[in-house]
């Protein structure tokens, strides 16, 4: 069970960079700011993840963009990548966004989502 990270509508088939920001449910009063660029050597996104309440943005993680893999910032919050339906195995820039989406779950130091405003998404992960 995690949120739903809202991506931005800009479509990833075009392979430009995409950025934004979001603020967590699942760790509260903090807000973080992706990027995704295009590696075309590597035919993937690589995204970057910065927890931008700390000091100049700490880089929580920069790493190729993987279905099902967790980037952790633990204790706090971890993230993923996963596709409510079951049809998708890979990211790909068709469906991210669309099909494939991105949540957050709290970690053990993180919000339980009981706390939450709006209700946790459910995923198999």
């Amino acid at each position: 069970m995690g949120e739903i990270i809202e991506l931005p509508s800009q479509p990833f088939t075009d392979l430009r960079p995409v950025q934004f920001r979001a603020k967590l449910q699942s760790f509260p009063r903090q807000e973080f700011g992706f990027r995704f660029e295009w590696n075309n050597s590597r035919n993937r996104y690589v995204m970057r993840i910065t927890h931008l309440n700390r000091d100049n943005g700490f880089v929580v993680e920069r790493s190729m963009v993987q279905y099902r893999r967790a980037y952790s910032y633990l204790p706090f919050v971890e993230f993923f990548f996963s596709d409510p339906s079951g049809g998708a195995s890979e990211i790909t820039p068709e469906n991210l966004g669309d099909n494939v989406l991105m949540y957050a779950v709290p970690g053990p130091e993180g919000a339980p989502p009981e706390t939450w405003d709006r209700p946790p998404a459910w995923v198999d992960a």
